[in-house]
């Protein structure tokens, strides 16, 4: 996890400029939001919804865990040139705060 609010804002924008785009080797991160990719053809494993990337295989596959199933398994990053996985917004809740206060938020897994 970032350890400082400019790191947390740092690592927002990058993965908002890439939701959409396939899930490779170099943008694999654990704790980013993602959903089935254009290489797909894993069924119904992710229960057609989202899930969370929560660590890499030996062999250098996203390890992701999906809301819908409960399902966790391995899935191609570039392999092969197969991309199984698409990046998505994170999931966020509302939060109310008095002008001029600064709000801290821990991502947990």
């Amino acid at each position: 996890p970032p350890d400082n609010l400019e790191e947390a804002r740092s690592v927002r924008s990058i993965m908002a400029a890439a939701v959409g785009a396939v899930v490779t080797s170099a943008s694999l991160r654990i704790g980013a939001r993602v959903k089935r990719g254009p290489d797909w053809k894993w069924g119904q494993q992710d229960g057609h919804g989202e899930g969370v990337i929560i660590g890499t295989s030996p062999a250098g596959l996203a390890r992701v865990k999906w809301d819908r199933s409960g399902e966790t398994n391995s899935y191609r990053v570039g392999q092969g040139g197969a991309h199984d996985l698409m990046l998505v917004a994170a999931k966020t809740e509302g939060v109310s705060c008095p002008q001029g206060h600064d709000v801290a938020v821990r991502l947990t897994r």
